[in-house]
Parts: structure tokens; C-alpha cells; sequence
């Protein structure tokens, strides 16, 4: 079968807007790989409720060799409100790959712990 050709005096206008998604589409995939690439990124690995004012955390972090990263993790309640937060501080000595945990003391009960965000922190 046959593709159909386009009208007369419509080709110009196809490979315009051909070329015109195709610049579109690349600066899009260049804007979502910048914005990941470089960066650490983190998961939850476990939790555990100590008590009424402490929760501990384990968490994995991956960032790019050398960098030196300070993590935000957070206990949430009943009502996902914030009860506690802590930071941690993964130096760069401790390898691309890290498992961290943490202590979090809280102001009254916390049913999950998370990491929040992990960002780099310049050398000074």
C-alpha cells in the first residue's frame, strides 16, 4: 500500500514541521537529561518506630563520585504532617554508593520516615 502523497504545494510545509518536532523532541530529551544527570538520588529503604519521640530511617543514596551531599529526611504522623526532620551529611570519601541511616526525633508520633532530598554541597 501506497503512502499518500501530500497537496500540491503542502510539501514544504510537512518537512518544516517535520524538522520543527524533531528540534522540539531533542530539546526536551537535552532539558530531562540535565536535569538528572549529575544530581544524587536517593531511596527509602526501611523505617522503624522507636518510640513517641524517635524514628529511624535507612536510606540509600547514589551521586556521582567525589561529591559531597547533605540529605533531608523527615518523619510524617497519621496525617502526613512533618513531625521531625533531620540531616545527614555523606561525605565524599564514602564511595559513590551509600546506605545511611538516621535518627529522627520527633514532637509526637510518626507512622513513616522518608528521605526528602538530597542536594550537593559545594566545597568551601
Amino acid at each position: 500500500m501506497a503512502l499518500p502523497r501530500p497537496a500540491p504545494g503542502k510539501a514544504r510545509l510537512w518537512i518544516l514541521s517535520t524538522l520543527g518536532i524533531l528540534a522540539m523532541s531533542a530539546i526536551a530529551i537535552w532539558f530531562g537529561l540535565a536535569a538528572v544527570v549529575g544530581k544524587p538520588n536517593w531511596e527509602a529503604r526501611s523505617f522503624k518506630v522507636v518510640s513517641e519521640k524517635e524514628t529511624l530511617i535507612k536510606f540509600a543514596v547514589s551521586r556521582p563520585a567525589g561529591m559531597t551531599v547533605r540529605c533531608e529526611v523527615q518523619a510524617l504522623d497519621q496525617a502526613h504532617a512533618v513531625v521531625g526532620r533531620a540531616e545527614v551529611v555523606l561525605g565524599p570519601e564514602l564511595g559513590a554508593q551509600v546506605e545511611q541511616t538516621a535518627l529522627i526525633r520527633t514532637t509526637s508520633r510518626a507512622v513513616t520516615a522518608k528521605p526528602y532530598q538530597c542536594r550537593e554541597v559545594k566545597a568551601s
